[in-house]
């Protein structure tokens, strides 16, 4: 049975809103109209089926009078459970289409866009890709699947939706005016899928408490997977300062609270093998870089000094941090030794390699970023483990855009 989902948000990052149109928000298992928007993860930009006319006076891919208008978008993959393969665990595979709008009906081949390369793993970012903007009546339409599903050789089915193509873990639907030519985005796979974490005949995992452990977990629990699209702004921070945002991807934070995100500058990392922090002055004000965020939101930019090493001969000190929200917000004694954090260092430590090109150890003059937290709390005594999905986040950057052919 594929996994369509039939939840439409958007985060609307002018207006610091968020938004969703919802029709059954706790259905992860049943065929019919797709949900949220969805786009590339890799490979080259759609191939509409050539200058397809789709009904209108105009092409698919733009007008007859030169080059066709592109927008770009990476795809974030924070939906934990899935398989994925063993150098890539929990990642999934992108096939991409270009559908009618008002028939369905899938026009052109689908264009495998992780074919060369591989699935996106958890906790994952693709690159930014160029895509052709297309018109109405046209939608895309990208279905995630995990890499077993695809068969071997790998190959994205014609038509996602037909009962005789492959289990997808997501089938999403993005629309033209969700993607305007020329803008910049991240689309997020988020949320929880069914079969998952123990649950079994299609059911939502129970990973979550009951109401009166609240405020550690969302005690419903019931949001299946999702495609959230947030738009990248690229207006250059002012001259000294950086623009930094967060996205929170934890499904089990509770409503209508979430991550508290905090900056320390006293923070320095411990000895290795020692991992965590310890702050070396618990009396300085820690920055509040988000506050009670909720699940699936992604917070508006602030600008703000960058986040640089303050002990400057070693290149350590400060560091980022969670909480989870109260009214307390960044309290200066809020972090304690031996809590995890993401330690500010003036670069990678020799023969370590960071984990993808766009995750930087600080946060530079110029930069603009995002703070991707995904995972999940540990469930109470007794549930399924969510193990190796525990809580961590990574510092994207957000203006590296590099456009595909």
């Amino acid at each position: 049975m594929k996994r369509n989902r039939f939840l439409v948000c958007i985060v609307v990052l002018a207006l610091g809103a968020f938004g969703c149109d919802e029709e059954d928000p706790t259905d992860a298992g049943t065929t019919g109209t797709d949900a949220g928007p969805g786009t590339d993860a890799g490979g080259g930009p759609m191939d509409a089926g050539g200058d397809t006319d789709a009904g209108d006076d105009e092409d698919a891919g733009g007008t007859d009078a030169g080059a066709p208008m592109t927008f770009q978008v990476r795809v974030v993959n924070n939906l934990p459970g899935l398989t994925g393969t063993a150098m890539r665990p929990g990642g999934f595979h992108a096939c991409l289409y270009f559908a009618n709008a008002d028939t369905g009906a899938i026009i052109g081949d689908p264009n495998f866009a992780t074919e060369t390369a591989g699935p996106i793993p958890f906790r994952g970012v693709s690159p930014y890709l160029a895509l052709p903007a297309i018109t109405a009546p046209l939608n895309y339409l990208a279905a995630m699947y995990e890499p077993a599903n695809l068969g071997d050789p790998a190959a994205c089915p014609a038509d996602p939706n037909d009962a005789s193509a492959p289990e997808a873990a997501l089938i999403a639907t993005i629309t033209p005016d969700q993607v305007p030519a020329d803008s910049v985005n991240t689309a997020i796979a988020s949320g929880l899928l069914p079969d998952t974490f123990g649950a079994t005949g299609g059911a939502l995992p129970s990973v979550c408490n009951s109401p009166a452990a609240a405020p550690s977990f969302d005690q419903l629990c019931t949001q299946g997977s999702q495609f959230i699209i947030v738009a990248d702004d690229q207006t250059d921070p002012a001259s000294g300062m950086i623009r930094i945002r967060v996205s929170n991807q934890t499904v089990n934070t509770t409503p209508p609270s979430g991550w508290t995100v905090c900056y320390d500058p006293s923070i320095v990392p411990n000895t290795p093998p020692a991992e965590g922090c310890v702050d070396s002055d618990p009396t300085d004000t820690p920055v509040v870089l988000a506050m009670a965020a909720p699940y699936g939101t992604v917070t508006d930019y602030m600008e703000m000094a960058p986040i640089q090493p303050t002990v400057p001969t070693p290149g350590v000190g400060g560091g980022i941090y969670l909480r989870i929200a109260d009214t307390m917000g960044c309290p200066a004694t809020g972090f304690t030794a031996g809590d995890s954090c993401y330690p500010i260092l003036a670069d990678w430590p020799a023969g370590m390699a960071p984990p993808a090109t766009e995750i930087i150890p600080n946060v530079a003059d110029g930069d603009v970023v995002t703070i991707f937290i995904s995972g999940l709390i540990q469930p109470p005594s007794g549930s399924p483990t969510v193990a190796p999905y525990d809580v961590s986040f990574f510092v994207w950057k957000d203006n590296a855009a590099a456009s595909s052919p």
